[in-house]
């Protein structure tokens, strides 16, 4: 899983962008807590420099809706 991150951080830092899959898989060991905050914060570094892609983006985005918990609303509070 570190692996994966310091993969991840090097192409960043060179300039090239993650697959959309591979950023997938990353937001997932986030999300997951496989990492340290000082790992996420060195990614969210990275990023700062170099502004996430499309495909990175769409990854993210993939993994963190894949993470959500449904919220039901009861109809006496749902706005009719």
């Amino acid at each position: 899983m570190v692996q994966i991150l310091a993969t991840s951080l090097h192409e960043i830092i060179k300039g090239r962008s993650l697959t959309m899959s591979g950023a997938e898989t990353m937001m997932d060991e986030i999300l997951q807590g496989q990492y340290q905050p000082e790992q996420i914060g060195a990614l969210l570094t990275a990023f700062h420099f170099r502004a996430p892609k499309a495909s990175e983006i769409a990854g993210f985005a993939k993994a963190l809706r894949r993470h959500t918990i449904p919220l039901v609303v009861p109809p006496s509070i749902h706005p009719s």
